[in-house]
């Protein structure tokens, strides 16, 4: 057998059972061990490739001849029943995907995201007296990890908190596998589309010092950007992070008061909380999978030929297990120093909002650790219900006490 064959090898049903709940790690490692390059069954029946091993994952990541423009445009390539949103950086490759980059990446460099930090703090702070007003027990869910990120991404870009249910309906199905049927997605993209076409106009109108009055202003230019750019890029601005970062926030807190003295570590040392958000990026991303690829030619990686127009898929858990080295991986560790990782991806899609997350992340384990340095569940561990049908993990409820 040659390096370019093609390699017979047996189909998995994918997601596999055990990829919902609390680490999806060891499903993927038992896949990643004895095939690397494993072939999968999706829920619409395509036939894909799946990659576990860092070394392909990243190569694969990085080599534009896999798609994601070829993908998104190939209605028989779907592998879950949800309608491709087009228009933004993550259906776009090349020359396009480098131009829209580009109108949004000084909104997205570390600096400029430090500037929200004081408001993002602000609004943890406020969230937390509401907790504890509230009294205990108390679930955080709603209290905490599902607001904080869309006040701070509304803050950020110039989308009126008020409004956020005229989008979040719509955010919630970018990340569905199966908890929405393809008409419910539908409706709720179509809400939420024009809604942002409405505001769009109201940003060229009554310009204010936000993001999306600034990619307005460059949609009149002309040629620059296109209406359907654009409503695309307020899509994946909007959407891209919340989903993902609430679910974050929930699994974070999950596995420290799992592994207590981690916790209390961080409690008596809360300086560390920078490194232990990458550490927990790291051990435990909420989303184990990146954004499906077309292949665009023949190509071999890890030892197997992936032939035009195959699907391919990368995990993430697996690799970010490995990213750590030998010491220890499969432990998390707050005070391993800022750990590499590919929970915000790699190569040209890489997630141009991690800044942001970060800063999230950093502040509601910050706020938590100082406000509530007794906290724990209300509930037994095993007694935590997972979400289903959503790309992101996370609790459906997270009941805590203190």
């Amino acid at each position: 057998m040659t390096a370019t064959q093609t390699v017979p090898q047996a189909v998995h049903d994918f997601p596999f059972a055990d990829m919902s709940g609390p680490d999806p790690a060891p499903a993927l490692a038992r896949i990643a061990g004895a095939e690397p390059v494993a072939r999968i069954t999706t829920p619409t029946g395509v036939t894909a490739w799946l990659l576990s091993r860092p070394e392909d994952v990243r190569a694969m990541l990085a080599d534009p001849r896999f798609s994601r423009a070829a993908y998104v445009a190939d209605p028989s390539a779907q592998v879950f029943e949800i309608p491709q949103v087009s228009g933004g950086m993550a259906a776009a490759d090349g020359a396009d995907h480098a131009r829209l980059r580009r109108l949004v990446a000084s909104a997205f460099t570390t600096r400029r995201v430090e500037d929200v930090r004081p408001f993002v703090r602000d609004r943890v702070g406020a969230l937390l007296d509401e907790v504890a007003g509230a009294g205990a027990p108390a679930d955080l869910v709603p209290l905490l990890a599902t607001p904080l990120p869309v006040m701070a991404v509304c803050q950020w870009i110039g989308v009126p908190y008020a409004d956020r249910q005229e989008f979040f309906g719509g955010t919630e199905t970018l990340l569905n596998v199966s908890a929405y049927s393809a008409q419910e997605v539908a409706q709720r993209r179509g809400r939420m589309v024009g809604y942002l076409v409405s505001l769009l106009e109201r940003k060229r109108r009554e310009p204010g010092d936000d993001l999306l009055t600034s990619l307005a202003a460059v949609c009149e230019e002309g040629e620059r950007l296109t209406l359907e750019e654009l409503v695309g890029l307020a899509v994946f601005l909007l959407g891209a992070g919340l989903e993902s970062t609430a679910q974050q926030i929930c699994v974070n807190l999950l596995v420290l008061l799992r592994e207590r003295e981690q916790w209390d570590l961080l409690v008596a040392e809360p300086d560390r909380v920078p490194d232990a958000v990458e550490e927990l990026l790291r051990y435990a991303p909420t989303v184990p999978g990146a954004l499906p690829r077309l292949a665009t030619e023949d190509v071999v990686i890890g030892g197997v030929t992936i032939c035009t127009g195959e699907v391919v898929m990368a995990a993430l858990a697996t690799p970010n297990r490995r990213a750590a080295g030998a010491d220890r991986p499969d432990a998390v560790d707050v005070t391993r120093p800022a750990p590499s990782h590919l929970a915000f991806g790699h190569g040209m899609h890489r997630c141009l909002g991690a800044p942001l997350a970060r800063v999230v992340l950093q502040e509601a384990l910050w706020g938590l650790v100082r406000r509530f340095p007794g906290l724990r569940l209300a509930v037994p561990d095993a007694d935590i219900a997972w979400r289903e049908g959503h790309a992101a993990r996370g609790p459906v409820r997270l009941p805590v006490t203190w």
